[in-house]
């Protein structure tokens, strides 16, 4: 039955005409329904057909197009080898004659230069060695002056002059020197100056045989060439060079304490000019006078006689 109130609106669109409908709920059926409605239940509604799905539409078939085939390239026109054309044979160079040769001018001959020996000959090489034998005598007398009575006086009293001059710098350095404590130190390095002088004074007279000779400064050869012959093979002059030699600190600087000192220090200047102050030093002054005109005590000359 149900089946058939389901068809009937079907047939009925298809008739063109719409059925009345008083109400949407379905109708109970007497012989399988409860015969009473009830209010709250509400048919079951019914299971519309599945629609089936549309088919899709088949994609046209493309057709392959055939493959055009490739041209053909124009065949190239077939070009011909020239033939090749023989080289042209080079003209033949003229035949250049060739000239005699000149013979060659002998060189002049070279004056023939004698070939020089490596150390000097003759008179030259005489000067040399007598030079080398000069300088080795001087040294080796050095060590034999030293032990001397005489230098070892010079040295001592030499000794005592430096200390006498240190004890002035140390007067100069005090915070408030005492002028006459400056002074009276002044004047006992005067002293000892003058005997220092005196002394190697004496060592020089006892020690130079020669006295004529002129020493020179052994370490410089252009000096020691410039004396003559006769001088360099002589043993007084080399005697009397040694002496100056071992000596030659020392009279540096005594010598060095004039020009330093006496001349250029006032309070030390002031001292040597002073006439009281210059009877500290009078008979040291007069002593070493004396030696420096060759005059000595023979006394003292016999007691430092080595």
């Amino acid at each position: 039955m149900r089946r058939i109130v389901f068809v009937l609106p079907l047939l009925l669109a298809a008739c063109g005409g719409s059925p009345k409908r008083t109400d949407d709920r379905p109708q109970p059926d007497p012989q399988t329904q409860d015969p009473v409605w009830r209010e709250d239940q509400k048919p079951a509604e019914p299971k519309q057909p599945t629609k089936p799905a549309d088919p899709k539409p088949a994609e046209p078939k493309v057709e392959k197009q055939p493959t055009k085939p490739a041209e053909p390239k124009p065949a190239e026109p077939k070009v011909e080898k020239q033939p090749t054309k023989p080289a042209e044979p080079k003209p033949a160079d003229p035949k250049v004659e060739k000239q005699p040769t000149k013979p060659a001018e002998p060189k002049p001959a070279e004056p023939k230069v004698e070939k020089q020996p490596d150390h000097p000959v003759g008179p030259v090489a005489n000067k040399e060695l007598l030079a080398d034998e000069f300088i080795a005598d001087v040294k080796a007398r050095l060590s034999g002056l030293e032990d001397t009575k005489s230098f070892k006086r010079a040295r001592q009293e030499f000794k005592h002059f430096q200390d006498k001059l240190a004890r002035v710098a140390e007067e100069k350095k005090q915070p408030k020197p005492n002028p006459k404590n400056l002074e009276k130190a002044w004047a006992e390095t005067i002293k000892a100056w003058y005997e220092a002088r005196y002394s190697l004074l004496l060592f020089l007279h006892l020690h130079t045989p020669d006295k004529e000779f002129v020493t020179v400064f052994i370490h410089e050869r252009a000096e020691v060439l410039a004396l003559s012959d006769a001088q360099l093979r002589s043993a007084a002059c080399r005697a009397s060079q040694a002496a100056a030699e071992v000596s030659s600190e020392m009279s540096r600087e005594l010598g060095r304490f004039q020009s330093d000192y006496l001349k250029n220090d006032l309070t030390c200047h002031n001292v040597f000019q002073d006439k009281q102050w210059q009877k500290t030093w009078e008979d040291e002054k007069k002593k070493w006078a004396d030696a420096a005109e060759g005059r000595f005590d023979s006394r003292e000359m016999q007691r430092f006689k080595d």
